[in-house]
């Protein structure tokens, strides 16, 4: 017998002991089922592939866009599978975010995935995700009037988009796009030869360039000779820090040493 996945199995907990201490609900049930799914995608659990159902079936919108925010990489994967959809990928996405995030992992990156609420750059301007196609065949996206509801620069501090209280719903779309997975990787493809920046810091650099040619000392929280790692097809796990950050084999050996170093000296 298949073992359930974590986050199952903390569904199932949940389920099988709501209100037994307060009065039963309809309402209730329903909001506390919702609140069990959204703790195990937001809280980190682990998934299975099959855990939002078989191939070709639907998922929420708003799931999805969480657990994108959260970067919980397995029920990501689970839902894509669920809804037979292909990642759709942009530059410089900033995700819609909630009160409830828990990792904080929303705000504005430099490639990730797209999910509905987010917002992203595509033909001169920001557009925002309003759906998936039916058949995720290709997303739709809204650009609209600039200074208007949906259009407004994001936040300097927190990176996330800004809305004006004052108005309550908003704008109609100055133009509405379908864009497919073909036509986001192109336009990736497109951006990195028009705006080339440095593989190690990300600063923009020359044309034909790969690195701006500044020093990039290496650190445990960012080891910046790790692109030398992942073009040779490695990736390795630092058991040194609590977030399992990349590093480089020169830095592990570097490491390794000064635990050697700093063990008990044999007595005289």
């Amino acid at each position: 017998m298949n073992r359930k996945s974590p986050a199952m199995q903390l569904i199932k907990f949940v389920s099988d002991h709501k209100m037994t201490k307060c009065a039963w609900s309809r309402e209730r049930a329903q909001h506390i089922d919702d609140w069990a799914w959204e703790l195990a995608i937001r809280g980190g659990f682990e998934f299975h592939r099959t855990d939002f159902g078989e191939p070709k079936g639907g998922i929420g919108e708003a799931w999805y866009a969480a657990a994108i925010e959260e970067g919980n990489m397995s029920a990501v994967l689970a839902m894509e599978h669920t809804a037979q959809r292909k990642p759709f990928i942009a530059l410089e996405v900033a995700t819609k975010g909630g009160d409830r995030r828990m990792a904080h992992m929303a705000g504005t990156q430099q490639e990730g995935r797209l999910s509905v609420g987010a917002r992203f750059r595509w033909d001169g301007k920001w557009v925002t995700v309003t759906s998936f196609a039916g058949d995720n065949s290709y997303v739709v996206a809204c650009s609209y009037p600039v200074g208007t509801y949906q259009n407004l620069p994001n936040c300097k501090s927190c990176g996330q988009p800004r809305y004006d209280q004052h108005q309550k719903k908003p704008d109609k779309p100055d133009h509405i796009y379908k864009i497919t997975v073909e036509e986001l990787r192109a336009g990736r493809t497109l951006e990195r030869k028009k705006h080339p920046k440095c593989k190690l810091c990300l600063k923009p650099i020359a044309e034909g360039k790969e690195i701006c040619g500044e020093e990039h000392p290496c650190s445990e929280w960012l080891c910046k000779k790790i692109i030398g790692s992942l073009a040779e097809g490695k990736r390795i796990s630092c058991d040194w820090s609590r977030e399992k950050v990349l590093l480089c084999n020169e830095c592990i050996a570097k490491k390794q040493k000064e635990e050697e170093s700093s063990g008990p000296q044999p007595s005289e």
